[in-house]
């Protein structure tokens, strides 16, 4: 075996269509020439300002959305004289089984989504797990809109398959993005 670091550039190494680039190509590869003793090239370059930025704003939306059903308890229940004659009149206990919904995917979802982003990548997954969180919060406020319960139920579900494990997946890639710092 030569010693000597292949020349990346050469026709040799890259295919007919693509030109191979080592950094941008090792970026998610420690073995890579991307990295230098051991620091990712991604953690020195400004682009992880963007990505915390962005990832920062990406959570704070999901935690928004996760107590959305508490900024519309009032009118959510049926004990108050301001709720909307359109909003549906929900039982302490119906409103509670908006978390609840939340909750029970989350109770295991977060160990398989961690398999996935080791699996997938961790950008990938953050947008597979935005989308579920946007597809879930949607379908709340359809069913708010049509008042209707299992419609809130579901979207809420649908929001819990996303929630947690999108966690999971924005620290991985914060984590990615910033090693060694």
């Amino acid at each position: 075996m030569s010693s000597t670091a292949p020349d990346f550039n050469s026709p040799s190494e890259m295919s007919t269509n693509t030109r191979y680039d080592p950094v941008i190509e090792g970026l998610d590869d420690p073995e890579s020439p991307a990295m230098d003793d051991g620091k990712n090239i991604k953690s020195r370059t400004s682009y992880r300002w963007a990505v915390l930025i962005g990832v920062s704003c990406i959570m704070f939306g999901s935690y928004y959305c996760y107590d959305n059903p508490a900024a519309l308890n009032n009118y959510f229940t049926e004990s108050t004289n301001s709720t909307a004659a359109g909003m549906p009149r929900l039982t302490a206990t119906q409103f509670n089984g908006l978390y609840s919904a939340y909750s029970f995917p989350n109770t295991v979802l977060p160990f398989f989504g961690g398999v996935l982003v080791d699996k997938l990548g961790c950008r990938k997954m953050v947008l597979i797990f935005t989308c579920l969180l946007i597809a879930g919060q949607s379908l709340f406020a359809f069913g708010a809109t049509l008042n209707n319960y299992y419609v809130m139920i579901a979207g809420r579900i649908v929001y819990g398959f996303g929630g947690e494990s999108l966690c999971v997946a924005a620290q991985t890639m914060l984590a990615d993005w910033f090693m060694g710092e």
